[in-house]
């Protein structure tokens, strides 16, 4: 992890969050504005592969655009953007602030993962919602966790077959 700091690299994510644990994908639909959440599933076979930009570091602190790796299908360069109720997603077209700040943890010396936050310093939560909030705007519609910056448990990342970019 350690080596990746400073440095583009793209990687799938594990994470955790609360009582939820596994591999950040991106949601699937056949219907406009309902795919491309990220979410987080047991299967880590759907794991969705971000490429990590580099754009600076503060203090302990680095600062990264994320966007979909060039693998990573529909997704490949589409930027990661806070939708206007909070939800993690991939947009194409839409103007989005895409600057993550990822803080890495240790134990004893050791790097053992990161958390992220945006551009407004609020951390990337864990949420589970089973469709409770009566709106049909929220992107839940495979129960699955869902990252966003408004409500839940602080997620907390580990990458996954990283590898440096130029």
């Amino acid at each position: 992890m350690k080596e990746l700091m400073g440095q583009s690299f793209t990687a799938k994510l594990s994470c955790v969050g609360g009582a939820h644990k596994g591999a950040v994908i991106f949601s699937e639909s056949d219907s406009p504005g309902w795919s491309g959440w990220l979410e987080v599933l047991k299967d880590a076979s759907r794991a969705a592969r971000l490429k990590f930009t580099f754009l600076k570091t503060i203090g302990n602190r680095h600062q990264y655009a994320i966007t979909g790796a060039d693998d990573a299908g529909y997704y490949a360069k589409a930027a990661l953007g806070v939708s206007f109720n909070g939800y993690l997603g991939m947009y194409h077209n839409a103007k989005v602030e895409n600057v993550w700040t990822l803080e890495c943890g240790e134990d004893k010396g050791k790097l053992t993962g990161f958390w992220l936050r945006d551009q407004d310093g609020k951390p990337v939560l864990l949420h589970e919602v089973w469709h409770d909030t009566g709106t049909p705007l929220v992107p839940l519609v495979s129960g699955n966790p869902v990252l966003n910056v408004a409500k839940g448990a602080v997620a907390h990342f580990l990458p996954i077959e990283p590898r440096v970019v130029s």
